[in-house]
């Protein structure tokens, strides 16, 4: 029966799981032969977790058979893999981190770690590497994430595994880690829907930091619904109040940038304003946010990882200019990092403005689909506050710990898929839920998959 689903979900497994049609024992072992035969062309693995995967799932068939299943009992997924796991050789954690410990109880099954993009400034794979040891089990793969949708083109970083395992149908959903645009950046280019929760929402126990003061962990899959259930386990506050309900939309006020909505995107921009009657501008200001997450980035990454940016092992994984990059952070200065910090409180107060006038802000999640992997190691432009409107809304969001949700709207250049990104204010992840699942309701771009080069098992 699982054969038949080439992209799973978690909607159409569970209702299989429940109508006993397949066990959560078979849905474990097929996918840990998709990921096996498919995962490392595509370069999504880190390691599986075959032992652990069989023997949770057969404790979820028991659930199953007790009428005891929560709507993630038997589900597979895959974690970002500087988020540890018992079993997986994650050194200085002595199990799971709290996010896995959730989805544990809430009967899900992990059936992999997953790679870590070796792209940009290299943090999440140093923290990634930092996870492991100097002697850990596995590096994961040293290029590029591989697009599903084209698999000469990227995938986005630096949960690039946890995208691709989703997009090219390998698990139903996965977790990430964004600093500044990890789980929305890959998400777009790769033709998903992700959540990035707001900072401290979702607990970073067990996730190997970045950025201690922005790391967040996401959520990848197919739908705002299947974002929803999975979010409901890992965040212990989350009250859905209202998902769903798309009356609550028409007092919602939708803030935009016109010029942020040309070409590809001016059609999905239509289509929300379908949804969302009350529209005004609103526009970030014009701050150097990229620079700023560098400086902050670059201090507490470096901090936390001092001994692993100095050793061996990273001169033989990492490339030349990412080197530099990661041993010149060790030398920001103090007043570097506080005038940063100083300016992350102006951009929170930008924002608390911002909200008195709207309560959602939409703009492009990438303004472009995604590039060849030919292109990446050319120079490439970082000013996206220069460019106008709401470019660098992803980085401003994440300098003040706002909740973000990506969802496909349409394609662009060759047919590759794009997406718009909703933010709102702290805690507003049940509206930014109902809004993109409405959205899905009202489209058909979130069902578009990338072709299927070999039949699935």
């Amino acid at each position: 029966m699982i054969g038949s689903y080439a992209f799973p979900t978690i909607g159409g497994l569970a209702a299989d799981l429940r109508s006993r049609h397949v066990s959560a024992r078979e849905i474990a072992r097929t996918m840990l032969e998709r990921l096996e035969r498919s995962g490392p062309p595509l370069n999504a693995i880190a390691m599986l977790t075959a032992d652990r995967a069989i023997a949770d799932a057969g404790r979820a068939d028991r659930r199953l058979a007790r009428g005891r299943a929560s709507p993630l009992t038997g589900i597979p997924y895959g974690a970002k893999d500087l988020i540890a796991a018992a079993g997986c050789g994650d050194v200085g954690y002595g199990g799971d981190a709290e996010v896995v410990a959730r989805l544990g109880r809430a009967g899900a099954v992990l059936t992999a770690k997953l790679a870590v993009e070796n792209a940009g400034g290299g943090w999440s794979k140093l923290a990634a590497m930092a996870l492991a040891g100097e002697d850990g089990p596995r590096a994961g793969p040293r290029d590029y994430g591989r697009n599903p949708w084209d698999p000469a083109r990227w995938s986005g970083g630096s949960s690039s595994g946890s995208a691709i395992a989703v997009a090219a149908g390998l698990l139903p959903f996965s977790l990430g880690a964004e600093t500044s645009g990890s789980v929305v950046g890959p998400a777009a280019l790769c033709g998903l829907t992700a959540l990035r929760p707001t900072y401290g929402a979702v607990s970073a126990a067990g996730v190997m930091p970045e950025a201690h003061s922005m790391d967040k962990v996401g959520i990848f899959a197919w739908t705002a619904d299947d974002c929803a259930l999975v979010y409901r386990a890992i965040a212990p506050r989350f009250r859905p109040r209202g998902h769903g309900d798309a009356t609550v939309l028409a007092d919602v006020r939708l803030g935009f940038a016109e010029e942020d909505f040309m070409g590809a995107f001016a059609a999905a921009l239509s289509e929300l304003g379908a949804l969302i009657a009350h529209r005004a501008r609103a526009v970030i200001p014009a701050l150097p946010y990229g620079a700023l997450v560098n400086v902050v980035l670059g201090c507490e990454g470096a901090t936390d990882h001092a001994a692993v940016i100095a050793s061996d092992r990273l001169e033989r994984l990492m490339r030349p200019r990412q080197l530099a990059g990661l041993r010149a952070a060790l030398t920001t200065t103090a007043r570097e990092y506080i005038e940063a910090m100083r300016a992350r409180e102006v951009i929170r107060e930008e924002f608390e403005r911002l909200f008195r006038s709207v309560d959602v802000i939409v703009a492009p999640t990438q303004r472009r689909v995604a590039p060849l992997l030919a292109e990446l190691d050319a120079p490439r432009r970082t000013d996206a506050e220069a460019i106008g409107g709401n470019a660098a809304l992803t980085a401003a969001a994440n300098l003040a710990g706002l909740p973000g949700v990506t969802v496909p709207c349409g394609t662009g250049e060759g047919g590759l898929p794009i997406g718009i990104q909703l933010v709102g204010p702290h805690s507003s992840e049940p509206l930014l839920l109902t809004i993109a699942a409405a959205f899905q309701r009202a489209t058909a771009h979130h069902e578009r998959r990338p072709p299927v080069r070999s039949s699935p098992s």
